[in-house]
This record gives structure tokens, C-alpha cells and sequence, in this order.
């Protein structure tokens, strides 16, 4: 789909709860550690270059119609 004029998406965060946030990562170790380790685990999984080339084998077998 092409727009004539194009999209303007706009999220204003509340700058209050970014400081909160954070400051609590600032103060807690262990929770730095288990989200750093969290997000490790997502990015292998989602982005590792087996599982994206695996991916785009996939479709272009779908979209060439190849079997």
C-alpha cells in the first residue's frame, strides 16, 4: 500500500516513568542481570543468522511456490 501523504506515528512517553524505570535498573543489580540475560536468550533465538536465513528460505519457497 502507498500513501499519498506520508505517516506520522507519534508516541509520547511519559518521562516520568523513564526515570523510574530507570533509576530501578540503576539500583538493581540482579535485575540488570536477569534482563541482560532475558534479552541475550531473544536475540539468539529471534535473530541468530541460521534462524533468519532459515526464515527467508521459507518464504521465498512460499512465495516462488517451490516444494
Amino acid at each position: 500500500m502507498k500513501f499519498t501523504v506520508p505517516r506520522t506515528v507519534d508516541y509520547r512517553a511519559n518521562v516520568h516513568d523513564i526515570a523510574k524505570y530507570l533509576m530501578t535498573l540503576m539500583k538493581d543489580a540482579d535485575l540488570r542481570e536477569k534482563m541482560g540475560k532475558a534479552a541475550r536468550e531473544h536475540v539468539v533465538e529471534k535473530f541468530d543468522y541460521r534462524v533468519v536465513a532459515k526464515q527467508f528460505v521459507q518464504i521465498l519457497n512460499q512465495k516462488l511456490d517451490i516444494r
